[in-house]
């Protein structure tokens, strides 16, 4: 569930950069609950869920993730959504023996930005809602 929401969010960041929207999208298809961010830049950190969204630079590196980020997000940049979710089983026995501080799943997923949105003429509602 939570890497079929990192993809979806990143299909949408392609074609539309509104963070919001975004976050909404990889809400609804993962059901998990979004806890705040821990940062301004919308990143995981703490516990519960986080989605983290960014746009990263194509080079220097093969990992987006390690170049620099994007200060005017344009086609080429690299969106990179990441999704991070802390579960804690309800069984006592499950709970206290083999995962007594729950477990964290992370999904990542990175795509080349193909069109900027918003732009001069369209607002983030009107912008493509799926490439």
């Amino acid at each position: 569930s939570i890497t079929n929401g990192a993809r979806e969010g990143a299909r949408l960041a392609i074609v539309n950069q509104d963070v919001g929207l975004i976050r909404d999208r990889v809400r609804i298809q993962t059901f998990v609950a979004d806890a705040p961010a821990a940062n301004a830049a919308n990143c995981p950190g703490g516990t519960g869920t986080s989605i983290c969204v960014r746009f990263y630079k194509p080079t220097p590196n093969a990992d987006p993730a390690t170049n620099a980020q994007c200060t005017t997000v344009g086609v080429g940049c690299v969106a990179v959504v990441t999704l991070l979710s802390s579960y804690q089983p309800i069984t006592p026995i499950i709970k206290n023996i083999l995962f007594p501080n729950g477990v964290t799943f992370v999904a990542s997923s990175d795509e080349v930005v193909e069109f900027t949105c918003p732009n001069a003429t369209t607002t983030a509602v009107n912008c493509p809602k799926q490439p």
